[in-house]
């Protein structure tokens, strides 16, 4: 018995991998992995848990710890030790919890984007190079606009539909806006995004996707 368990989760495992890499898409991934499992085992019923397609991020004191058109003085570089600095050799960092979740999200499939209002486009542009973060970031819509504008930008790039998608914002305005949507938003406090904190949006975008189906 434990042969044949081992030899089928090989086999799920297998057929995962091999959808999400030719689809981009880990939700069908999931939804086929369940069928095998449902058919293999007798099981009856639909997956559980409903993934987004697209998670969204603000930027300031969201993601990093203040606003970056007033609290940090452009140009910045980054040293030879790694730690980006303004012009006036500032440290200028991130929450600590954002590169483990963002580097797991781009592991494991997910299209990420950006909706911030900043007037400072350029310098938010700037630090997400300098923090290596250019590769995690599908869709951007930053520019000094209401959230609304920013999620039509989001949804006409990449055609995902606002019910899809997860947000993180540190302001009630915003989360408030964007609601109106459908879009599942999430608050975060003080400390911006921690892996609590989204732990705890994913699970409120689960919920509403199940009260909407």
């Amino acid at each position: 018995m434990l042969q044949f368990l081992n030899q089928q989760t090989l086999k799920i495992s297998k057929a995962w991998r091999k959808v999400k890499n030719r689809t981009g898409d880990r939700n069908k991934a999931d939804i086929l992995c369940h069928q095998f499992v449902c058919g293999t085992f007798g099981i009856k019923g639909q997956p559980s848990m409903a993934n987004p397609k697209l998670i969204v991020f603000d930027l300031d004191y969201t993601l990093w710890p203040f606003w970056v058109d007033t609290h940090v003085t452009p140009p910045f570089k980054k040293d030879p030790d790694g730690k980006v600095r303004d012009a006036r050799k500032h440290h200028v960092t991130f929450y600590p919890d954002v590169p483990q979740i963002l580097a797991k999200l781009h592991r494991e499939g997910y299209q990420l984007g950006i909706a911030s209002r900043t007037g400072a486009i350029r310098d938010a542009e700037d630090l997400i190079r300098l923090f290596d973060w250019d590769k995690y970031f599908h869709f951007r819509q930053i520019y000094p606009d209401c959230k609304i504008s920013h999620f039509k930008g989001l949804h006409k790039m990449s055609g995902i539909p606002y019910k899809d998608m997860l947000f993180f914002d540190d302001e009630h305005r915003n989360i408030k806006d964007v609601s109106t949507l459908g879009v599942t938003c999430m608050f975060v406090p003080d400390d911006g995004v921690t892996n609590a904190s989204f732990k705890e949006g994913l699970e409120l975008f689960q919920t509403n996707r199940g009260s909407r189906s």
